[in-house]
């Protein structure tokens, strides 16, 4: 068994996967002035949606103190669309009804982008409320947390009674949740 497990072990087909990514990049206008981070995490995105995972990406942007246009996901997500060299459809938000038919239309090889995370206040007060909701349209998914630092750390939910993590860091610890 290898000392730590990484996506090339992860089973995503078929499956929801929640990725958290770093998307927090300049914008000027509307537009993306520096798309670095997007292609950084770009590869995993394809090799996840290539593999028949349905890719959820979850990402907060700015710090507004409302919800504010400028302050949208919106136009990150066309960025990484021409980037990836795929349609990304979007959210409107990232809880709620809307998120939830959103993933519920997801095809294997899907990408999804949820709004702004930031737009709630239970994102900024890591409300368990807040949580429950952004894990409740991806029920039985494979949870991704993409650091800025380059390390890829795993979750991989099974009904909501195990988490394994998986990193390029040689760790590997399996919690329950």
């Amino acid at each position: 068994m290898k000392a730590f497990r990484t996506l090339d072990d992860a089973d995503v087909k078929g499956k929801r996967v929640l990725l958290r990514v770093d998307l927090n990049v300049p914008m000027q206008n509307g537009e993306v002035t520096d798309a670095t981070r997007i292609k950084a995490v770009a590869p995993t995105i394809t090799e996840i949606a290539d593999k028949g995972g349905k890719v959820i990406l979850l990402a907060h942007f700015g710090r507004p103190k409302k919800r504010d246009a400028k302050d949208s996901l919106k136009p990150v997500a066309a960025a990484a669309a021409r980037i990836i060299g795929r349609p990304i459809a979007f959210a409107e938000d990232c809880i709620g009804e809307v998120a939830e038919k959103a993933v519920a239309v997801m095809k294997p090889g899907d990408i999804l982008c949820l709004e702004n995370t930031r737009f709630h206040d239970g994102e900024a007060a890591n409300d368990p409320d807040f949580v429950a909701a952004l894990a409740r349209p991806a029920a039985g998914l494979a949870l991704l947390a993409l650091l800025p630092v380059a390390y890829v750390s795993v979750l991989i939910m099974r009904g909501w009674s195990r988490v394994v993590l998986l990193s390029q860091r040689p760790t590997f610890k399996r919690v329950e949740v």
